[in-house]
């Protein structure tokens, strides 16, 4: 179903400072005492970075849309490598598990990266589309896709829906069809892929099958990731609602309004669900009744996802802000300023916080707290994780799926069937998955 194809990657050595003229960024490193809310380091590059931080073993990992996924050392901000594809922003957040970075790059492949090195090890193009951030789980690596929409134009291409590759080899195990754009990171929780949809549809799908288990229709698209915790899906919808849904049969438990459209991925911790709103303000639910607790105004839209360590959420803001709140009453604990919009999702990792800002840098900064992000947005890996998703169980090994002719859709493509809601393509729409070879590559490194 799927082809092989042998390819060259090239090395890009640095050259003082640039590379064909183009200045490769550079790292910063304070000399303060590590008082709440002050800068550790930086690390500016070429172009904002919507991606939100992975932070691995000692490493960053995040990528930009200067065509670049890095590197850096989570002490002091040096790039240890970076990787650049043929083609596309690396607006996706990063995964790495096991020694292997995964990442969607615009428009549109999903690589696997050695972590170490920067090398790819394979990568699976769905035919040049958009891709959410991957969620990896069990065996497979699982992510939407969407309509490519050149600016100001009309749709280029339309494949929309989600994919699952085998996360060793890259070969499609199955692809599920929807009405609209994926944009959506997928959580996958006890086998089951839940994602957000343009179509303003939640999906349920079974991780191993590829098939529906359910639908929650919204009032507006889905944009923002899922989170799942004790059999509820927490998701946010641009009718400005935050849901909570039965992750088993779809219904609807509570909803709250917002004042704006929900692009950010809500979070859950000790019973209460954090979310940002376009309408500025960073939310706090408790997730037993839908009431809530508090309400925390920032200068501009909050589509940044929030993190939690003890008694302090940090969530980033259009204003340009990062935000440290208090949990107990939403009071600003401390906030750090950047130049631009930081939609990028932080993460805590030993008492530091780092985060991306569409200025062109990555910051790390001291959280005033000890310890690392707990949530269910980092321990389900959605949009940037710390070693503690790395080492989950959900990383089990799934049976792996086998071609077979028996689809309950009446098509005889080798793939697995669906019902009525879902489709799985035959080679209509088929990307490529291509192994390369160790002698080349497309990193560089210092």
């Amino acid at each position: 179903m799927t082809d092989r194809l042998r390819g060259r990657r090239h090395v890009l050595k640095l050259t003082g400072a640039a590379i064909g003229g183009v200045a490769m960024g550079s790292a910063a490193a304070t000399t303060n005492r590590g008082e709440p809310g002050t800068e550790r380091w930086h690390h500016s590059v070429t172009g904002p970075i919507t991606s939100s931080p992975t932070v691995v073993d000692g490493t960053v990992y995040v990528g930009s849309d200067d065509f670049m996924l890095y590197a850096f050392d989570a002490t002091d901000g040096d790039r240890e490598w970076f990787f650049t594809p043929a083609h596309g922003q690396a607006k996706s957040s990063p995964q790495v598990i096991d020694g292997t970075v995964y990442a969607g790059f615009r428009i549109g492949r999903i690589y696997a990266i050695d972590s170490s090195t920067g090398d790819d090890e394979w990568f699976f193009e769905p035919d040049r589309y958009e891709l959410s951030s991957p969620t990896v789980a069990k065996n497979a690596v699982f992510f939407g896709t969407g309509a490519v929409v050149p600016d100001g134009g009309e749709y280029v291409g339309r494949d929309l829906g989600i994919y699952a590759v085998d996360r060793t080899s890259g070969e499609r195990l199955w692809r599920f069809e929807t009405d609209g754009a994926v944009d959506s990171s997928p959580a996958v929780v006890d086998g089951v892929v839940y994602v957000g949809c343009d179509d303003n549809t939640v999906y349920a799908i079974d991780a191993h099958e590829g098939t529906d288990r359910w639908q929650f229709q919204t009032g507006d698209s889905v944009t923002g990731s899922p989170t799942v915790v004790d059999g509820t899906v927490y998701v946010g919808s641009h009718d400005s609602r935050l849901y909570a849904i039965d992750s088993t049969s779809g219904t609807d438990t509570w909803e709250y309004e917002t004042d704006g459209p929900i692009r950010s991925t809500p979070t859950v911790a000790d019973d209460v669900a954090y979310v940002g709103s376009d309408d500025g303000s960073l939310y706090a639910i408790d997730t037993a009744n839908g009431s809530r607790e508090w309400r925390f105004q920032t200068g501009d839209a909050v589509e940044s996802s929030p993190t939690v360590v003890g008694q302090t959420v940090f969530v980033g803001s259009n204003d340009g802000s990062l935000y440290a709140v208090d949990t107990r009453d939403g009071s600003e604990v401390w906030r750090f300023e950047t130049t631009r919009s930081i939609t990028s999702s932080p993460t805590v990792v030993d008492g530091i916080v780092y985060v991306g800002s569409q200025d062109s840098t990555v910051y790390a900064v001291h959280a005033g707290v000890p310890g690392s992000s707990g949530d269910s947005r980092i321990t389900q890996g959605v949009l940037g994780h710390t070693n503690r998703w790395s080492t989950n169980s959900v990383h089990d090994e799934y049976v792996p799926i086998e071609t077979r002719s028996d689809s309950t859709d009446g098509s005889d493509d080798g793939m697995p069937g669906f019902g009525p809601a879902a489709a799985v393509t035959g080679i209509a729409g088929a990307g490529y998955a291509l192994k390369r070879r160790l002698d080349s590559r497309n990193v560089s490194r210092d």
